[in-house]
């Protein structure tokens, strides 16, 4: 019986993108992903334990975005405008990921959240970021 193997393009592109930080972390953050899918679809541990990973999950992901944007935007190869709309893009992730942090923060250290929610801002602002896209 015969082995398929994905056309030597494919094999090629998976074998350079693995190169380098942004490679690896990128395989980092798919290997996050379904873990985090399976993680859901089992509907394990306690509801403690789920509080616990649904707001850490996040951060991670976050900040490895953020840091990926950041990264392209420093690209030498890009024009002006595309590294603009990209350091934009890392600004919006940026807030993002604060709003998550200040979340879970609230979420899982004093067990009450204020009112209105900080972490809110970070989301909220979020989109003010991404609109300058």
């Amino acid at each position: 019986m015969a082995t398929t193997s994905p056309p030597p393009g494919l094999r090629t592109l998976l074998r350079d993108s693995a190169r380098g930080p942004g490679g690896i972390v990128t395989y980092l953050l798919g290997l996050n992903a379904v873990a985090f899918v399976t993680w859901v679809i089992t509907h394990g541990g306690s509801p403690e334990s789920r509080a616990l990973i649904s707001d850490l999950v996040f951060i991670p992901t976050g900040l490895a975005s953020t840091l990926l944007a950041w990264r392209a935007s420093r690209h030498p190869a890009i024009s002006e405008a595309t590294r603009r709309a990209w350091m934009l893009l890392a600004a919006a992730l940026a807030a993002t990921w604060m709003g998550d942090v200040l979340f879970a923060y609230y979420e899982l250290v004093p067990k009450s959240a204020p009112f209105p929610p900080v972490a809110d801002a970070g989301t909220s602002s979020s989109i003010l970021w991404s609109s300058l896209v």
